[in-house]
C-alpha cells in the first residue's frame, strides 16, 4: 500500500527531527522523536523528547475549481504540533534550555520547507509556541510548536503528488 503524501510529509518531519542532536549542530540532542503519544511523561519517554502531532487538515482548495483545483491538484493545509520534553540542565536554566530546543526544532524544520526530495510541500511555516510546565515534577517543561504544511495530491488519489 502506497503512503499518502500526508504521511510521506510527517514521516520526513520525524526523520528531520531525529537529527537533531549536538553532534549535527544542535543545542540539544533529543532521546527520541515520536509520533501521537497522548502523555509523553506518563509512558516514560526517555527525555529530552518529541512527540509529533498531526492535528487538523483543511481543504484549500478553491470549491469553483473544476476538477479539484488547479491543473487537477487538491491543496491541503495540515496543522502540526512538535512538542517537546525536557528537564533543566542546571539549576534555574529551564526557561534558556527550552528556548534553546525551540530555536533547534525551528532550524530543523525550516530547512526543508518541501520536506523532501520530490515532495509536494508548498510551504512548512512555524506559527506558535506554548510553553507547558509539569507542576507536580519541576524542575521539568516543555512547549508545544505548532506548524502548518500546504500540500497538494493529484484530485481524487492522496498518494499522488
Amino acid at each position: 500500500m502506497a503512503d499518502t503524501i500526508r504521511e510521506k510529509i510527517l514521516k520526513n518531519l520525524v526523520t528531520t527531527l531525529q537529527a537533531v542532536t549536538v553532534a549535527n549542530g544542535y543545542n540539544t540532542t533529543f532521546k527520541t522523536v515520536e509520533r501521537l503519544v497522548a502523555n509523553p511523561i506518563e509512558a516514560n519517554l526517555p527525555l529530552p523528547c518529541m512527540v509529533v502531532h498531526d492535528v487538523d487538515d483543511t481543504d484549500q482548495t478553491g470549491r469553483d475549481d473544476a476538477g479539484g483545483g488547479a491543473m487537477g491538484f487538491e491543496t491541503f493545509r495540515m496543522g502540526m504540533v512538535v512538542e517537546f520534553w525536557m528537564r533543566e540542565t542546571s539549576k534555574g536554566s529551564l526557561s534558556s534550555d527550552l528556548n534553546a530546543a525551540l530555536g533547534d526544532i525551528y532550524k530543523a524544520v525550516t530547512v526543508d520547507w518541501a520536506r523532501g526530495a520530490g515532495m509536494p510541500a508548498i510551504d512548512t511555516r512555524y506559527m506558535a509556541a506554548i510553553t507547558v510546565l509539569a507542576q507536580k515534577l519541576e524542575p521539568l517543561g516543555g512547549m508545544q510548536v505548532r506548524f502548518e504544511v500546504d500540500y497538494r495530491f493529484v484530485y481524487g488519489d492522496p498518494t499522488q503528488g
